[in-house]
């Protein structure tokens, strides 16, 4: 039975761990349990702890290989307690105990990606892998969830349309809902399917999933073609990872104004002790879900019509740079006068080298280009045409 010191430090690391996070409530309450089965001792024995007890932890928890980083955190749980009840350490042992403690690994980060950049990414990629992004984008999936779904998993009948996905961290089920624009863009991909065949599968074998390390490398190789691939503040990670879209899915619903307990759900996250007796109706969660929908659509229909638009700009231009290039070539055959051959050159040359940096895969990073483009064939025809 606990004195009445004992009870005491112990509603004191009660109300000490309510002014964290849940994820650090877990983290603080996992490393104390730990630390006293490890020594056999019981937390009314903490006058007893000696900092031996302690290295030894520190040691125990380096032979499970515990990351550098949940090592210190689980220090600091110890360090907390022993505090908290009276019985900190010295300076000296401190001190030894930091030299014990590794060293802090660097963290990558894990940024949103913006809605524009989503687009660029999306008309970048090839059909399978930008139908995937867009996926990503609008649900929030772990890249390991969204390459094990198969055909059975995702039911385009229902309003809104819907995926139910296993979690990997949690093995529960949960379902997502799609927006209409992902959800027209799968038809075509579902209809070539057979119940049980992956969605995003290898060419040639649709029961074997995309590899997600060649995600990855797809992914920052459509980046560094975007001139959008750059490193992170660690310097060893990228600014934006497959990951991103998970964050970015999180952050949009959050600022939706989502219930959080909602964001949870569609995040996969646990829910504590809400788990044991939270039960969600299917109404409450479209409902709001649906005041994120309008951000999680990108409109690509209304955005490649567009694109089509400027590339049918694009080759009527170039068809314009070619006719005025021949009539170019026989007028610096004449005897023209050298400030005329000097501006008819000169501009001839620019005009030309932007028709060759064109990029058709990409039109929206030409359009600064394509204007270009139309004011000096403006000036180069105006010119001809006095020549003329």
């Amino acid at each position: 039975m606990l004195n009445k010191k004992q009870a005491e430090i112990l509603g004191l690391w009660q109300e000490y761990l309510s002014n964290l996070s849940e994820d650090a409530q877990t983290i603080y309450s996992r490393a104390i349990a730990e630390f006293f089965r490890v020594t056999g001792r019981r937390p009314i024995d903490v006058a007893d702890i000696k900092p031996e007890e302690i290295f030894g932890f520190v040691a125990h928890l380096k032979r499970k290989k515990l990351s550098p980083n949940s090592i210190r955190l689980y220090t600091i749980a110890l360090k907390r307690f022993l505090e908290l009840s009276g019985h900190p350490l010295d300076v000296q042992n401190l001190a030894r105990l930091r030299m014990l403690l590794p060293k802090k690994k660097i963290i990558r980060e894990t940024n949103s990606i913006p809605r524009e950049v989503v687009k660029k990414l999306i008309m970048a990629a090839s059909p399978k892998k930008s139908l995937l992004y867009h996926l990503l984008w609008a649900t929030g999936l772990r890249i390991g969830e969204a390459l094990n779904l198969r055909k059975k998993d995702i039911d385009l009948s229902s309003d809104p349309a819907r995926v139910f996905v296993l979690s990997e961290k949690t093995g529960r089920l949960r379902m997502v809902f799609l927006p209409s624009d992902v959800a027209e863009r799968l038809k075509p991909f579902l209809e070539k399917l057979a119940d049980d065949d992956f969605i995003f599968h290898v060419t040639g074998d649709r029961k074997k999933p995309l590899n997600r390390d060649k995600i990855g490398a797809s992914f920052r190789m459509t980046l560094l073609k975007l001139g959008l691939l750059k490193r992170d503040a660690s310097g060893r990670g990228y600014n934006y990872t497959i990951h991103s879209f998970r964050r970015s899915y999180e952050t949009t619903l959050a600022q939706s104004g989502v219930h959080p307990m909602v964001v949870k759900y569609f995040m996969g996250h646990t829910q504590g002790v809400e788990d044991s007796y939270l039960r969600l109706s299917e109404g409450s969660l479209i409902s709001e879900w649906k005041k994120a929908e309008p951000t999680l659509r990108l409109d690509l229909e209304e955005t490649e019509e567009k694109y089509t638009e400027m590339k049918m700009e694009i080759d009527r231009l170039r068809k314009e740079v070619e006719m005025l290039s021949s009539i170019l070539v026989v007028l610096l055959g004449e005897d023209l006068t050298e400030a005329q051959n000097k501006d008819l050159r000169e501009i001839g040359r620019e005009l030309f080298q932007l028709a060759n940096d064109i990029n058709l895969k990409n039109p929206r990073k030409c359009l600064r280009d394509v204007k270009e483009i139309a004011r000096k064939a403006g000036v180069l025809k105006f010119l001809l045409e006095r020549k003329g």
